[in-house]
């Protein structure tokens, strides 16, 4: 039986027949590529990172200016945003009263060193002229002093008058050895009191002197703390940089001590401050390279910025209640460009997003690591992703 040719175009081995695979090149092809593939996952290497989000920050912290000591401005030269540099004078308190006691003492040790001058040539010049001494005290004083020598020296001249006298009468037999002897004894008698006057009065040069030079010594130790002191009046700026949060005070305005009147942004070099967490810090090392995504500059105009690791906390830290490490790493530029020459700068404060190289490592290996995510599907996120949400940047 002839069946007509519509019947049989639509019959089952009709259609079997028309989409039968008369070739398998493309199924083979396939299969080839996709193998060939596979087998060289492990010969193709590629750079692996670890991120985390940064923000660009000055080499050294900022820091508090405060005031020295308490009293009333005097000169005050602080606003925000000024640039100062290390040493200028930001504000000076008076001083007026530790400068009155530092003249007081320089007087008063002026004195004393006149004092000693003169007792040093009382005790060693071989002759005194009394008109040669500096202060007139010790002019008064000598010039008593020499006329009890001169009173001793005339009553012991006239003594020696009565004992020469008694002497040839003792000679002669006319008085007796009692009245020679008293008169012997009262001639010696003066003769050591000059000798007790000139002893006693050089002691009391000599222990002067050593008591003039003692103050000098102090005075000298009261004059350095108080100029010391002194210094205190002035607040100077410790470091070069900016000053920020410039509290409002007056000319002739009281402060105290320890007032904080300023804060100060180093000008250092600047540097990339990150935090990682705790299973990613065991791959960070010193040292290792760092690409930077600046987010006030989209990264496909602007390009990357770059760096090394320099400093690796050893302490852990709790941010945002998650534990991580601080990583601070270096900033190789300090501005990208767009094609067109137009330049962006790397400032202080600028939020980024950190890119540590740590290995380089095959595509077998980061398919099988892959592969074991799929199957711990206990994997969630880092700390570093909650800092993210957190806001920590």
């Amino acid at each position: 039986m002839i069946f007509p040719k519509e019947i049989l175009e639509n019959t089952s081995q009709a259609f079997n027949y028309k989409n039968q695979v008369r070739s398998n090149v493309i199924f083979i092809l396939a299969s080839f590529i996709i193998i060939a593939g596979l087998g060289a996952t492990p010969f193709l290497k590629t750079d692996i990172y670890v991120s985390a989000n940064g923000i660009i920050k000055p080499n050294k912290e900022r820091r508090n200016l405060v005031a020295p000591v308490t009293g009333f401005l005097e000169t005050y030269n602080l606003k925000d945003n000024q640039e100062v540099l290390a040493g200028d004078t930001l504000l000076k308190l008076d001083n007026s009263r530790v400068t009155e006691q530092i003249q007081k003492i320089e007087a008063e040790k002026r004195i004393v060193e006149d004092n000693l001058a003169d007792l040093n040539y009382l005790i060693f010049a071989k002759e005194v002229d009394r008109n040669k001494l500096q202060l007139p005290t010790n002019r008064t004083n000598y010039l008593k002093f020499e006329q009890k020598l001169r009173e001793l020296d005339l009553r012991m001249a006239q003594s020696t008058t009565i004992l020469d006298r008694q002497e040839r009468l003792f000679d002669e037999g006319v008085i007796s050895i009692a009245e020679y002897q008293k008169v012997t004894f009262e001639n010696n008698l003066l003769q050591n009191e000059k000798e007790l006057l000139i002893k006693d009065q050089r002691y009391f040069w000599e222990s002067e002197r050593k008591s003039e030079t003692q103050k000098i010594l102090e005075f000298e130790s009261s004059a350095t703390a108080l100029k010391r002191n002194l210094n205190e009046y002035f607040l100077l700026a410790p470091i070069s940089g900016t000053l920020f949060n410039v509290k409002g005070f007056e000319v002739s305005g009281y402060i105290n001590a320890g007032e904080v009147v300023a804060e100060i942004s180093p000008s250092t070099d600047l540097i990339v401050e990150t935090y990682i967490s705790p299973s990613d810090i065991g791959l960070i090392t010193l040292g290792a390279g760092a690409k930077y995504q600046i987010d006030a500059y989209n990264y496909n105009n602007w390009g990357l910025a770059s760096g090394n690791i320099i400093e690796i906390s050893n302490d852990l830290e709790v941010i945002n209640n998650a534990p991580v490490f601080k990583v601070r790493s270096s900033l190789d530029q300090s501005q990208l460009s767009l094609r067109n020459g137009f330049v962006g700068d790397l400032k202080k404060g600028l939020t980024l997003r950190a890119r540590y190289h740590i290995t380089e490592r095959s595509l077998f290996d980061l398919l099988y690591d892959k592969v074991d995510d799929w199957l711990n599907p206990a994997q969630n996120n880092t700390p570093n992703q909650n800092l993210s949400k957190n806001g920590l940047y």
